[in-house]
Order: C-alpha cells, then structure tokens, then sequence
C-alpha cells in the first residue's frame, strides 16, 4: 500500500526532521560538556579528598541540570514543530494552488491565471511565467497573429454560443467580407504586402466594432451582431463598413487601391446554425464579387441556383476559349467634326453553342476572379490585331483598332513583350494600335504604372485612359503617364443635357485634356442632344449606339465601304 502525502505535509516533515536532528546535536553537545565539566570536577573532588557529601551534591545538581536539558528539549521541539508548520505553510500554500492551476491549465481551461499567487520569491517568478505563458497560448489559441482579431476556428465557437443564447424574439445578423481579386495583389506587389492591407484593413474593421466578433480567415472577414434587426440599419452598417474598406491603403509609399464584396446571412431566415449561416453568407459574398458595382447583398433562398449556374458557366469558359466559341465585335469611333469612321473599339462576345449568345457581363466577372481573363485579353489582342491588318491591306489603312487591357494583363511584367511579339507577328504599325486601361487599373500601383506606359509608348503605341472620372486617379499623375487620349466614361454624358454639373465634368475634362495635348474620346453617345453637346465642347472622337452598334466584323465591313 502506498501512502500519499501532500506537499504541505512533505515539506512540514523534512523541516521538522531537520529541526529535530538540530536538538539532538545540541541536546549530545550540552551532555558532553556536562560530562567534561562533571569528570573534571569529580577528579579536583578526590584529588583535595572532599566529603561524600560534596559529592552528593554534585550528584543532584548533575540530576537537576538532566531535568532542565530535557524540558529545554521538548520545548526546543514544540517550537520547531510551530516553526516548521508555519514555513511549511509558507512554502507550500502558494505551490499547491500552483500546482492545482497548472492542472486546470493543463485540462484546456485557457482563462486560468496564477493571480492569486502572492510571494517575493522564485514561486513568485514561476507564477508570473505561467501567466505570461498562457497568454501567449490563449493569443495563439484565439486570435489570428498576423491582425490579432478572432480566429476562424474560435469565431465558429463563439458565433454558436451566440445563437445559442438568442431570445426568442432576437436575429442575428452575420457578415463575411471578401477582397476582390486579393490574388493579383499579392502577384503584384508581394505577399509582404498583402499582409499589410489585411492587417490594415482589420483595423479598420474593429476601429468601430468589437474585435471580439470579428474573424479572419485568409482573405476574408466575418463579423456578426444582434444589436440591429432592421433591414435598413444592416445596409446601412454594411455600407458604412465596405466605405471604410474601400479607402485607398498607404503601404511603403504606395498607395493601392482595393474593393470588398460583402455577404449578409440574418438568422433565422438564412439558417438556424452557425455553419450554415457561415456558408450563405459566403455565398451572398460571392456572388456580388462578379459585379462591379452593388457589391453587397443579403442571402435569399435563389442564391444557390444562381451560383450553380455561374459554375456551370465557369466551367464552360475555359471550353469555350480553347474551342473557340468566342468572336469579337467592333463599334465605330467616329470623327466629331466630321462623322467619319477613325478607328474601332474591339468587344468580345461569346457564342456558346446551344445557348446562344452571353453577355460580356456574365463571364468577363467571372473570368477576373479566376484568373483567366489574361488568357482571353492576349486571344483578343492578337485577334484584333490581325483582324485590322487585313482592313488595311483592304485599303482601309487610316483606321486605327482600340482594345480592352485588364487589370491582370497590364500588371504582368511580360506585357510589353506580348504586345511587341504580336506586333512583329501581324507585322501591323503600332501607331494604328490603341490600348485602353482603365483609370483604376493605373492608380494600383503608381512605378509599375509609368514604367509599363513608358515601354508601350516606345513601341509606338497608344494608351487611353478608360472610363475617366470614375476612379481615384489624381491629376497630377497624368503628366508622368505616357498617355495619349482621355475617354470619358458614359455615366458623365448619359444626363448631359439635363445635368449642368456633368454638363460641366465633360467641358472640364475636354478643356484640361487639350492643354495636356491629349485627344479625348466620349462613349455613351445615345442621342443627338449629347452629340452636339460634345461637338461643341470641342471632343475629338464620339462613340456609342446613337452612331452604331457594335458590329461583327462582315456587317464592319460594309459599313466601311458606305462611310468610304
């Protein structure tokens, strides 16, 4: 049988035997002194013959010193026994409650602490260690290191106990916040700095939130609330957020430019657990990552029908783009003084067999966001580049092309030699060729921006900047940009002639656009009012439905040969 004894009670008996071997000695030592003294006294007693009575006397004194020797001990020995029970204690308090919050510790309670500890000793340091220590486990254990919100594994607990403690007449309201094409980002600039406008951006985030209800997981974030039920309030809170988001990040002396989708899932309509809301409100989030504008919504039960077919239709891109199925169309750009075809806009167009025709609107998104649209803008390029050498070998040789650059081409470091190879390939004079970039896409990253115009221009070719007016670009970028033309996005001429503030944005852009030396092209032109507006600001080239549609290219042609 073993016997188990606390630590108090070990640390009690090792002081108390210590104490007890201390009397002993002392105890043996006095004897032997005693006995010295005695002998010495028993021989001066003999040696000068002393009575017996002398002797006795030295006998009883010897008895009454023995007496007093061991009252002294015992009361030695109570003493070390009070003495040891209150070191003991001292010693052995703090280590069993340390060793009862180790235990604790040890059995996942993350919220223990040796707080209660109060010593000036080693227990002390030890005590302060394991604190520090389990903070440091707890941070790792909850909270995501690089922004120091929740991680996504705690947030899925937490959000559950939420539920769990809703009343019955509570909702719950979950966001999921996802970064639009963080992929190239990072591509661009490096994952340094993608880490830095994540970790930005959840500042932002629980600037006015509590970072107790907000997770990330990879490039998103999820939050969720109950304070608010009404359906205005939630869109208002998830305005505010994606305004927040949405303001330009200052990284190393960049500034770079991004945008956020959110998802809204409300229990309980979009579901009673937190899986489940977590998975419709990523669906919500998704789904608005394909627009450019609206980038929020709140999950409805027709959601996962629209996203089925939005894979499908992924899945059928790449089909399409190997088999061929896509053609372009071409819209006229016309002289503004005198109506005369100058050059044409190539527009993509996708004829799926079976289906029909598909908006540029639904796969031109998708095709963003999974990476393909590189593989389709070098496909138009090259296309669209052949297609007016054969114009001008056709003897319309005055007749420049314009094509649409995504945002990932033209942050590709191998651009510039793809449009030269192409160039060399179809053996058309660059000057005829005009790539049009749209303003956002110039402000990501300003030094990759000059660089990339400046190579271009040397090719001889020329850069419009795309839906001008619409992005953050400042004005004093455009005299580094090696560009030659402005386009003037259509949200500026569709109320031209009933709007004197775009009125005025047009006349403006025009008049600034002119003493750069740059031409400037209006697309929108819709009706006849618009189109003397802008004769009479001065535009250099007018495009929209009111001149002509987007052709394909037999029925171009035709047209070409009536305009000549």
């Amino acid at each position: 049988m073993k016997l188990y004894l606390d630590i108090k009670t070990k640390i009690f008996l090792l002081i108390l035997v210590f104490n007890l071997v201390l009397i002993v000695a002392l105890i043996s030592l006095s004897l032997t002194l005693f006995n010295q003294a005695f002998t010495q006294f028993a021989v001066e007693s003999q040696a000068i013959k002393e009575t017996s009575q002398a002797s006795n006397h030295l006998r009883d004194t010897l008895n009454l010193v023995n007496k007093q020797l061991i009252v002294i001990g015992l009361i030695a020995l109570i003493i070390a026994m009070i003495l040891s029970y209150i070191i003991a204690k001292k010693f052995a308090d703090p280590l069993k409650k340390l060793k009862n919050i180790f235990i604790k510790g040890a059995q996942g309670d993350l919220s223990v602490r040796a707080s209660i500890i109060k010593s000036s000793s080693e227990i002390k340091e030890v005590a302060d260690s394991f604190n520090q220590m389990m903070d440091r486990i707890s941070e790792l254990t909850y909270r995501d290191l690089l922004t120091g919100v929740l991680n996504f594994s705690y947030f899925q607990d937490k959000l559950s106990l939420a539920l769990d403690n809703l009343e019955s007449d509570e909702k719950l309201v979950l966001f999921t916040i996802g970064i639009d094409d963080f992929k190239t980002i990072n591509d661009n600039y490096g994952y340094h700095t993608g880490d830095k406008i994540i970790k930005k951006l959840a500042n932002r985030l629980i600037r006015s939130l509590d970072d107790n209800v907000v997770a990330r997981h990879g490039d998103e974030f999820f939050l969720y609330f109950t304070e608010s039920t009404k359906r205005s309030q939630i869109i208002n809170l998830g305005r505010e957020i994606l305004d927040r988001i949405n303001q330009p990040y200052e990284i190393e002396g960049m500034i770079i430019y991004i945008t956020a989708s959110l998802g809204i899932a409300i229990y309980p309509q979009a579901g009673t657990t937190n899986q489940i809301l977590i998975k419709h409100a990523s669906m919500a989030m998704h789904l608005v990552k394909n627009r450019s504008e609206q980038k929020m919504e709140i999950y409805s039960a027709n959601m996962e029908e629209k996203l089925s077919k939005r894979l499908k239709l992924e899945a059928k891109l790449q089909e399409g783009l190997e088999k061929e199925h896509f053609l372009l169309h071409y819209q006229p750009l016309f002289n503004s003084k005198a109506e005369e075809i100058v050059g044409v806009e190539a527009l993509i167009r996708w004829q799926e067999p079976g289906v029909g025709m598909i908006s540029p609107g639904k796969f031109i998104p998708i095709a963003e966001r999974n990476g393909m649209i590189v593989k389709i803008g070098d496909w138009v390029l090259k296309r669209a580049c052949k297609q007016l050498k054969k114009w001008h070998q056709l003897g319309y040789e005055d007749i420049y092309i314009s094509i649409n650059i995504a945002p990932q081409q033209f942050s590709d470091d191998d651009f510039v030699h793809k449009v030269e190879s192409i160039l060399l390939e179809t053996k058309l004079d660059p000057s005829y060729l005009e790539l049009e970039i749209t303003e956002r896409a110039t402000m990501k990253n300003i030094e990759h921006t000059i660089n990339m115009l400046g190579q271009l221009r040397e090719l001889g070719v020329k850069i419009a900047i795309d839906d001008f007016g619409t992005g953050y670009s400042s004005l004093s970028y455009l005299k580094e940009f090696a560009i030659t033309k402005l386009k003037i996005d259509k949200s500026f001429v569709m109320d031209l002639t009933t709007n004197s503030k775009n009125l005025a944005i047009t006349e403006t852009i025009i008049m600034m656009a002119h003493n750069l030396n740059l031409e400037v092209t209006a697309e929108g032109v819709e009706n006849n009012g618009q189109l003397e507006r802008l004769k009479e600001q001065g535009c250099d080239t007018l495009q929209g439905y009111f001149l002509s549609l987007p052709l394909p290219e037999n029925d171009l042609l035709k047209l070409l040969k009536i305009k000549k």
